[in-house]
């Protein structure tokens, strides 16, 4: 039954029952597709489905077409090696055999005829020799006709070429025998890397080795028989030439030495033409005597680490190692923790050298250096005598004496720490600012003045305060390097703010015990507050860091503290606080009907002027009373009332009360005299100028001077009675002038001068005047002090310019 009819009866029988037998599906497959196989005698190719009623019996079987038992493809390229049959349910036994009889089971669906397979490997060597076995690999060359070499495949070794059987990762080995070089293998798949030793066959391939003609490099030394780096592998050298045989590098071949296919010496190499190697000697090395050698320069040129490119592969080359006589040459210091520079170099393992005798380096040792535990050491000098660099030429007698040897001297120095409570200090050190912990470092017996600030801030209200030196002393210092190591500390404690305020601002003063310049505390001190009224102004209590109502308090400072006194605002009359106008005269009291000033605080609650004419009697809420008679008022303010008294008061002590509206009364004494004169002034420059007016009526300024002939004004109060009297409060007439009762001369300088007129000034209220004419005989281009006697009574002394 082929394919077609199985299909044609499962289409027909598809209700399982073939003349009232169960009739169930069969698939049968090869493992590997295209190997053949027979079902009841019909040969298969693929996998085909059979209709079998259950318990029929059926044969499978495989014929091979090799006698090994395998089968050859019709490409004759694949090789399958039968495995026997199997069934997806695991129930066949016993099926190793060609040929299997099975009975249909509708357990089992699928019967399978296993295979594996290798692909022919045709491996071709360019040596025309027969295929043969080899001995060892590389082995010995006995073969008298010469070849390239031999490779192994999968453990099997070949020296010609051949032909078989292999599957999956096979490894590939190539031996270059001498005169030859390995480049790489080549397939019929494409070029594979040349360093590839593991290659995947999963079908036929060709395989070739590629082996090239060698260019052959013979090293060299002088003496023989030292060792060289040749790509940085240690190589040995031959001690004779021609090469002895015990130092002939296998495989051994029976030619005249070192010919393009010869065994290889010691110290000799194939190369690849252009390959590029590099060429160093380990140094130093010994003689057979014992004696050192150093190596010096290649043949070809140049020293260590030459790169020696391969040219011309069929002329064998000699490359020849030159060593020189050499001696141990040694540096140290002391102590041995420092390090020096050796033709500039500090960072040599050791600083223990052989060196070519007659060859020149250079050494130096730093003038200062720091070992690893920061301590500082400067140069004292060479053992030698030599300076701190000096040229060092090896002589040969140190070949025979043991060696060179040169040590650096270098002295430790001694050290200060210099530290502070306060972390990051910038200390000054001769001048030099350098931040703790800070290292001092000075030979022994040298000094280094040291410098701190005495405060350092916090903050606005908080600051270090420098105590004291861990040893004793002030901020400024010298400090003595008597000692190996010592440690020098700044010592700081905190200190705060103690902030004390009244208010309103400069109602009271607040002394503090202790005192304190700025108002700064050790953050350990309690302070006494407390609080001094001011005139015009009682205190009340405490606000801030300190409350109550007693006028002296406690602050513990251990952390900035404001405190404020809360003052209220009383009237207020300083002692002699009534004055005249005019300024401090003479007099003991003040005249009737002149203008005075009441000096005291909280007088007012603001500044106010009253009207020019009349007077007010009360301005801003106040009022002045001198017993029952209210004063005429010229202006008020806190600090300052002026106003005018009765002309009509008789000599004697009376007490005059300054009342505002929501404030206590206030009371102060005054003297009525009957000549307490006055004369006004500007302050110019700190001068005080009398108050005194041309004859156009301008003010006489030191711009300004009274002229010669002039007669000038001079104005002022207190001047004492007039012949008549005049209204209170109201300004005076021009007309009729009034002139004064008593007697009035002005002094100006050493002369009196009789003024033309005295007596109360026309336009003011209060005010006097007093008339003069500048005579010839007064000074030119001066101020002259002036003043004015009334009755014997002298006024206050000021100053008029004169041209």
């Amino acid at each position: 039954m082929n394919r077609l009819a199985s299909l044609f009866a499962f289409a027909v029988l598809s209700a399982g029952l073939v003349h009232g037998q169960e009739v169930s599906s069969f698939k049968v497959t090869p493992s590997l597709k295209g190997v053949a196989f027979y079902v009841d005698g019909v040969q298969y190719r693929s996998a085909a489905i059979f209709l079998w009623p259950k318990g029929t019996k059926h044969e499978l079987l495989y014929i091979p077409n090799q006698e090994d038992g395998s089968w050859l493809d019709d490409t004759k390229t694949s090789l399958y090696a039968f495995g026997g049959w199997s069934d997806d349910a695991g129930l066949l036994q016993g099926s190793a055999g060609f040929a299997q009889t099975v009975t249909a089971d509708p357990n089992v669906t699928e019967y399978k005829a296993n295979y594996s397979v290798t692909y022919q490997v045709r491996l071709v060597l360019m040596d025309p020799q027969t295929p043969s076995p080899c001995g060892e690999a590389p082995g010995n060359l006995t073969d008298p006709t010469g070849r390239a070499g031999l490779v192994v495949i999968g453990g099997t070794c070949y020296w010609g070429s051949a032909t078989f059987w292999a599957k999956g990762g096979t490894t590939l080995n190539a031996f270059p025998y001498p005169g030859y070089i390995f480049e790489g293998w080549t397939s019929n798949l494409g070029p594979t890397d040349a360093f590839l030793r593991t290659y995947t066959i999963n079908g036929p391939v060709t395989l070739g080795p590629r082996f090239s003609p060698a260019k052959r490099v013979r090293f060299l030394t002088t003496p023989m028989g030292r060792n060289l780096l040749i790509d940085r592998t240690e190589t040995r050298t031959p001690t004779y030439t021609p090469c002895i045989t015990s130092e002939l590098q296998p495989p051994f071949v029976p030619f005249v030495h070192f010919t393009s296919q010869d065994s290889l010496c010691l110290g000799e190499f194939d190369f690849a033409t252009d390959s590029q190697h590099l060429l160093s000697a380990p140094s130093p090395q010994t003689d057979s005597t014992g004696n050192l050698l150093v190596f010096d320069s290649w043949s070809i040129g140049g020293g260590q680490n030459t790169v020696y490119t391969a040219k011309v592969t069929n002329i064998p080359e000699t490359i020849i190692a030159k060593f020189v006589p050499g001696a141990r040459v040694s540096f140290v210091t002391t102590p041995t923790v420092l390090k020096l520079k050796v033709d500039g170099r500090d960072n040599w393992p050791s600083y223990n050298f052989v060196w070519a005798i007659g060859a020149k380096y250079t050494v130096s040792a730093p003038a200062e250096q720091f070992d690893a535990a920061g301590r500082k050491y400067v140069f004292k000098g060479w053992s030698n005598g030599g300076p701190a660099t000096q040229d060092v030429v090896v002589d040969s007698s140190s070949a025979t004496n043991g060696g060179m040897r040169l040590t650096a001297n270098y002295e430790l120095l001694n050290r200060a720490v210099i530290g502070s409570t306060v972390p990051g200090l910038k200390v000054k050190v001769d001048g030099v600012e350098c931040v703790t912990p800070c290292s001092v470092d000075r030979p022994n017996g040298g000094k280094a003045t040291l410098s701190v600030p005495l405060t350092i801030p916090l903050s606005e209200v908080s600051r270090y305060e420098f105590t004291v030196w861990q040893d004793g002393g002030g901020a400024d210092r010298t400090v003595t390097f008597n000692k190996d190591y010592q440690t020098v500390n700044a010592n700081y404690r905190v200190s705060n703010k103690l902030t004390a305020v009244s208010d309103p601002e400069g109602g009271a003063e607040i002394r503090l015990d202790p005192a304190s310049a700025d108002g700064f505390y050790p953050a350990d001190t309690t302070v006494i507050a407390t609080v001094v009224s001011k005139p015009g102004y009682r205190f009340r209590r405490w606000e801030g860091d300190l409350d109550g109502t007693g006028r002296a308090g406690s602050v513990f400072l251990s952390v900035p503290r404001i405190i404020r006194a809360m003052m209220d605002r009383v009237p207020f009359i300083a002692p002699a606080g009534v004055k005249n106008s005019a300024g401090d005269t003479p007099a003991k009291g003040v005249a009737a009907g002149s203008i005075i000033s009441i000096y005291g605080a909280n007088l007012a609650t603001r500044y106010e002027v009253g009207p020019a004419n009349p007077l007010a009697q009360t301005i801003a809420g106040v009022v002045l009373l001198l017993g029952d008679r209210i004063l005429p008022i010229v202006y008020v303010s806190p600090e300052q009332i002026n106003a005018q008294l009765p002309d009509d008061l008789v000599e004697g002590d009376y007490n005059l009360r300054v009342k505002n509206e929501g404030f206590p009364d206030v009371t102060a004494p005054l003297s009525v005299v009957r000549n307490a004169p006055g004369l006004y002034s500007n302050s110019v420059d700190g001068k005080l100028y009398a108050l005194a007016l041309h004859e156009d009526g301008t003010v006489i300024m030191p711009d300004s001077p009274a002229r010669r002939n002039e007669i000038v004004t001079l104005l002022g109060t207190g001047f004492g009675p007039y012949t008549r009297r005049v209204p209170e409060g109201f300004a005076v007439q021009d007309t009729p002038i009034v002139p004064l009762a008593d007697n009035a001369e002005v002094v100006a300088g050493a002369l009196r001068l009789q003024p033309t007129f005295s007596g109360a000034a026309p336009g003011f209220v209060g005010v006097s005047s007093s008339k003069i004419r500048i005579t010839s005989n007064l000074p030119a281009a001066s101020s002259v002090e002036i003043r004015i006697v009334v009755n014997g009574q002298d006024s206050n002394t000021v100053l008029l310019p004169i041209e």
